[in-house]
């Protein structure tokens, strides 16, 4: 759903006004893209190595609580839960983050992937 300059994703399960929705802010070009390719309803794919951890409240920021801390060496993925959506940041190892703590992540839009949920096909914007 496509609002206030962003993209909002929310879980075909989720009741009306559960807070089952995620701000994905998105510039305005591929905001454009989007709402050519007519497919109504899509599917945001991104990258753990594109989800960062950010200090800024910029648009392009997200609030997120971690859920679950994996610790792989030099980086740990970070599994977080934002308005009833779950996605996985890498992050350096020496971050400290505990469970249960929120925190601030900035996505690269531009490493986004869309698709057409009815079709399973990459939308392509640029």
């Amino acid at each position: 759903m496509r609002q206030e300059g962003g993209v909002f994703f929310q879980k075909d399960t989720a009741p009306a006004g559960d807070g089952g929705r995620f701000l994905f802010r998105l510039h305005d070009q591929i905001t454009s893209q989007l709402a050519e390719s007519n497919t109504g309803k899509i599917i945001l794919g991104i990258r753990p190595e594109h989800i960062k951890l950010g200090d800024d409240r910029s648009e392009f920021s997200v609030e997120a609580m971690a859920e679950a801390i994996e610790p792989f060496g030099p980086e740990t993925y970070l599994h977080l839960m934002n308005g009833g959506h779950s996605f996985v940041s890498r992050i350096p190892h020496d971050c400290r983050i505990g469970v249960g703590q929120k925190v601030r992540l900035v996505f690269d839009a531009n490493k986004a992937h869309f698709f057409d949920p009815k079709t399973e096909k990459s939308i392509r914007v640029q």
